[in-house]
């Protein structure tokens, strides 16, 4: 036997599924927007976490020039530093040749009384010159203690910039974790929601 339904009923049952319907759709649209809020958050993010990594390769760059002139200036004060050095070497020569030098006149002079004036003379000019080598020997030395102290000068520059540079990857290398991290998170609660 075949029932069937009265108007009112199929009009009561087609107004329920009207009402699933509309109840259906506004949760579509609500998980729409959601997921737009969602979507422009993560945009934002991505943006933020491109133009950090922009700025730390550029950093990066830079640091890597300051570097590379740094050791360009050290090999340059070394190079002058060996330079002086054969310079004192030479220097430290000469004084010895004209000290011996200086010994062999006063021998002479010993011996030679009569040409005292002549070897007097020739004492003193040597004298003059042993104390103009000194004197450049000392300005020498003077100038090899400030390349020293401009090399260790640089030298401490270049190891406070390698700090820094570590440091600066360090905090990078962090962000870039905790920017995977939220992602994850982000992930994880929008896998949850669905």
């Amino acid at each position: 036997m075949i029932t069937q339904t009265s108007p009112q009923r199929r009009f009561q049952s087609a107004g329920a599924g009207l009402n699933i319907l509309v109840f259906l759709s506004a949760a579509i649209c609500v998980l729409c927007v959601v997921q737009w809020v969602v979507q422009s958050k993560l945009r934002e993010m991505v943006e933020t976490e491109r133009k950090l990594k922009v700025t730390a390769q550029t950093r990066s760059e830079e640091l890597d020039a300051q570097s590379k002139r740094y050791a360009d200036e050290a090999a340059r004060i070394e190079i002058q530093r060996k330079e002086l050095d054969e310079l004192v070497k030479t220097n430290k020569t000469e004084v010895m040749r004209l000290s011996s030098m200086n010994h062999k006149l006063e021998a002479e002079l010993s011996r030679a009384t009569n040409h005292l004036a002549l070897f007097q003379e020739a004492y003193e000019k040597l004298t003059n010159s042993v104390a103009r080598q000194n004197l450049e020997v000392a300005k020498q030395n003077d100038l090899l203690k400030k390349v020293a102290e401009q090399r260790d000068d640089v030298i401490g520059k270049y190891q406070s910039l390698s700090t820094l540079y570590t440091d600066t990857v360090n905090k990078y290398n962090t962000l870039v974790k905790q920017v995977e991290d939220e992602r994850a998170q982000l992930a994880k609660q929008a896998a949850e929601k669905k």
